[in-house]
C-alpha cells in the first residue's frame, strides 16, 4: 500500500465530476461561438487613407482612366446620374471632373438619426446601380449636422451618417474599397442655423465621386518612393 500510486484515484476523480457537469448540459445550454466582427471594407480620412485607396484599387485589377478619357467618362456618369436621381430629391453638380451629390434636411435624416429615409435609401439603391457600372470612380462620403448640440456629439453623429449611406451603397454590392468617410460635424454648414429650415438643409450627406486617374497613380507612385 505504501508504494501505491494516487494518480489513478484522482484521475478518476477528475473524470467522474468532469462527466457529472456534462451530463448536467443540456443540448439548449451549449454556447454557439460568437461570430468574429469583421472590420469595415470602407477608410475613415485621415493619415494614409488616400494612397491606401489608389493601392487597393490597383489590386483590384482596376487600371486607372487615361487623361484624355477622363472628361468623357464621367460625362457619361453624370449623365447616368442625372436620370436615375431627378425626382428622388438629389442635386447633382459638376466641379472640373468631380460630381457632388447632396440629399438635404428630413429628406436624408432626422434629427440626432443616422438612419437613412426610405427615399434617401431609394436614391442610394440607384446610385449603387450607376456606380457598380463605373467602376473606376472614387467615392468621398462626407456627413453633416446642423449646430444643435456639442461639437463632440455632432462629429460623431456626421461620421455616424456617412457610414449608414456607405453601408448601404456596399450591400447593394459596390466595393467598400472605394470608400473614404469622413464626419465634419456642424463644421461646413450651407445655411443658417438660427431657423429650422437652415438646420434641415445642414442635416445632410455629401457623396463626392472623383475618377481614377492616371495622375492619381503617378502622385501614389511618386509618395511610395520618396525618402
Amino acid at each position: 500500500m505504501r508504494g501505491r500510486s494516487w494518480a489513478a484515484p484522482l484521475h478518476i476523480l477528475f473524470f467522474g465530476a468532469a462527466a457529472v457537469l456534462a451530463g448536467c448540459q443540456t443540448a439548449e445550454t451549449v454556447q454557439a461561438p460568437l461570430p468574429v466582427s469583421k472590420p469595415p471594407a470602407y477608410a475613415m480620412a485621415g493619415g494614409d487613407a488616400g494612397p491606401r485607396r489608389l493601392q487597393a484599387m490597383r489590386e483590384m485589377g482596376l487600371a486607372p482612366i487615361p487623361g484624355n478619357e477622363v472628361g468623357f467618362y464621367m460625362d457619361g456618369a453624370e449623365a447616368e446620374l442625372l436620370s436615375a436621381l431627378r425626382r428622388q430629391g438629389v442635386s447633382v453638380t459638376r466641379v472640373g471632373n468631380s460630381l457632388i451629390l447632396n440629399m438635404q434636411g428630413e429628406l436624408a435624416f432626422a434629427p440626432n438619426s443616422t438612419g437613412v429615409s426610405p427615399k434617401f435609401a431609394e436614391a442610394l439603391k440607384k446610385l449603387a446601380v450607376i456606380l457598380g457600372a463605373h467602376d473606376r470612380i472614387l467615392i468621398d462620403v462626407t456627413g453633416h449636422t446642423d449646430s444643435s448640440g456639442n461639437a463632440g456629439a455632432n462629429r460623431k453623429l456626421s461620421e455616424e451618417r456617412a457610414r449608414s449611406v456607405a453601408e448601404l451603397l456596399i450591400a447593394q454590392g459596390v466595393e467598400g474599397k472605394r470608400f473614404i468617410l469622413r464626419g465634419s460635424g456642424a463644421g461646413e454648414p450651407i445655411a443658417s442655423n438660427r431657423t429650422a429650415e437652415g438646420r434641415a438643409q445642414n442635416r445632410r450627406v455629401e457623396i463626392k465621386l472623383a475618377p481614377f486617374t492616371t495622375a492619381d497613380q503617378r502622385a501614389s507612385y511618386r509618395r511610395s518612393v520618396a525618402p
